[in-house]
């Protein structure tokens, strides 16, 4: 009897060891499999093809049933049909909407039309009027340097949003605070703009040839296409910065009132139904002016657009609320930042694979790839499988809103710089505000380890055994320094110019009322946390977030 247990111990032993190989196997397997697989999936889209040169025209019922339609020359058909810029059809504008909004399946590469149509406009009126501010002097181009202005600011604006990854804007907090990306200059110097950034990579990397080709004939390069892309607004590689139009084409591309706002706010409002996003964008386009600042025009908004300004302020407001921070989409998102991580961590770790080469991914093919990849024990394969389902986890609502930043007297116009003068705050929180003031590396180091301070108590409170079962998201920095108010306008003299916020205080005044109520830290729990740990981690976020009472 004795021998007979010894011998199945032996062989549960041996049974056990063998499982153990072939689960470090199949591990083995999957990393390397991974780079094949990933490699083999992005090779469509970074190969150019040589598309027959032919009008492109596409019906856009954004811009209505009189001229609803956006018309390229056949000159840009290489650009436009580089499959690069083609994936984003298959990128959704508006990542998770859908959840809630069915018809909002629009892709991203809807918008991008939608923005060189309105480039297109607003240079077409600009150079129609035929006026430079202050000095009210002509425009003294040829009618064939006009055509090469147009067509340049066509391009950028096409070009402008080429670096989003799946699902749009879903992975972009992620991204933010993506180690191998803080560790370059380059993004850090872009503000934390992971969408800026990879443009500007995928422009250098993958579209030059063609850009260059494309602009052979009008005159510019892929050069200065990255330099118009580039918020820094400032030289690349030491070369001279942007000069006479160029910086007026930059920013309508890229300010704080640009055409890519204008298209995506009317779009979105359209595909979403929701009424109060629309605006006014033909008036919009038509009150934008050159003023000449040394050798660089400028774009600016005369005192005709400043209703129309207002108008798609409160609709960038509703549609904020109402659509882009609505809690299931946050939740999504969220669910998907954490399965890319735990995917890259897992699966993807010692592959090789960076989170670059992921973001050239479509959605479809991000949610194939771990799905493909990955086993039902892991994290990755729940929470890809659950989004799948719509199986979205559940909001803990806890109408707790974080303070703004406060304005210093000596700081720059549009740029917050201290934190709340509150009683109170606890260490955490007081230290999250410090953190908003840095800059960089410091800044989203402060920000991540934060929000997982927050995260770990409150799944403490809840007594929850899994991280993943609740996932804490926090409002985006540009949220509490918003660049509405640095809107640039032409003062009533029409011989300088002034932000928005300094000639107009009561927006100012609206903007931070507006500002508020997107401060909110949102607190996603899955659907398997009962109710009594739901008010456990609820009672906790009240007493993490909210103020204190002064002491006496």
């Amino acid at each position: 009897m004795k021998l007979t247990l010894e011998s199945q111990k032996q062989e549960l032993i041996k049974k056990n060891q063998l499982l153990l190989t072939q689960r470090d196997e199949l591990e083995r397997y999957r990393k390397q499999k991974l780079p094949t697989l990933l490699q083999k999936t992005l090779r469509p889209w970074v190969q150019s093809w040589n598309p027959k040169p032919e009008p492109i025209t596409y019906n856009d019922p954004v811009l209505g049933t009189v001229h609803g339609q956006i018309e390229f020359d056949k000159d840009l058909a290489p650009l436009i049909m580089h499959p690069i810029v083609q994936r984003l059809n298959y990128v959704r504008q508006l990542s998770f909407s859908f959840f809630e909004f069915p018809t909002a399946s629009h892709s991203r590469l809807t918008h991008l039309f939608g923005s060189a149509y309105n480039a297109e406009s607003a240079l077409r009126k600009v150079l129609k009027r035929n006026i430079i501010f202050p000095s009210l002097d002509a425009i003294v181009i040829s009618d064939e340097e006009k055509e090469r202005l147009i067509t340049l600011g066509k391009v950028a604006a096409i070009l402008h949003d080429i670096g989003h990854g799946p699902f749009g804007h879903a992975l972009d907090k992620y991204l933010s605070l993506n180690k191998p990306f803080l560790q370059r200059a380059e993004y850090v110097e872009l503000q934390d703009k992971p969408d800026k950034f990879l443009s500007l990579e995928y422009v250098r990397k993958y579209l030059a040839p063609t850009i260059d080709e494309v602009g052979r004939e009008f005159g510019f390069d892929a050069d200065l296409v990255s330099r118009l892309l580039d918020s820094r607004k400032k030289a690349i590689d030491g070369k001279d910065h942007l000069v006479a139009f160029h910086r007026f084409i930059a920013d309508l591309i890229d300010s704080a009132l640009d055409v890519d706002r204008m298209d995506y706010l009317a779009r979105d409002a359209y595909f979403t139904g929701m009424s109060s996003g629309t605006i006014n964008t033909s008036r919009l386009l038509s009150s934008l002016v050159p003023f000449q600042l040394g050798d660089q025009y400028t774009a600016v908004f005369d005192s005709s657009g400043i209703t129309f300004i207002e108008q798609l302020l409160y609709a960038r407001f509703s549609m904020y609320v109402n659509c882009y921070e609505r809690p299931k989409k946050l939740a999504a998102e969220a669910m998907l930042s954490q399965a890319v991580d735990d995917f890259l961590s897992g699966v993807g770790k010692d592959s090789g694979i960076t989170i670059s080469e992921i973001m050239l991914l479509t959605d479809e093919e991000l949610i194939d790839t771990i799905l493909l990849l990955s086993d039902e024990s892991m994290m990755c394969y729940n929470l890809v499988t659950d989004l799948a389902k719509g199986k979205i986890y559940d909001e803990i609502e806890t109408n707790v809103r974080l303070p703004p930043l406060t304005q210093d007297a000596e700081a720059d116009e549009g740029r917050a710089s201290a934190v709340p003068d509150l009683a109170e705050m606890d260490p955490t929180l007081l230290h999250f505000y410090e953190g908003l003031l840095s800059d960089g590396i410091e800044r989203a180091t402060i920000y991540s380890n934060t929000i997982d301070e927050w995260a770990t108590s409150l799944r403490t409170a809840g007594s929850l055994q899994e991280p993943h079962m609740l996932l804490v998201v926090a409002p985006a920095f540009e949220a509490f320094d918003p660049r509405d108010k640095a809107i640039i306008l032409l003062s009533e003299d029409r011989n300088s110019t002034t932000s928005l916020g300094e000639q107009y205080p009561r927006l100012k005044r609206a903007l931070t009322d507006w500002t508020a109520e997107r401060l909110r830290v949102r607190i996603f729990v899955s659907r398997e946390v009962g109710e009594t740990q739901r008010q456990k981690i609820r009672a906790k976020a009240k007493e993490i977030f909210s103020p204190r009472k002064k002491r006496k």
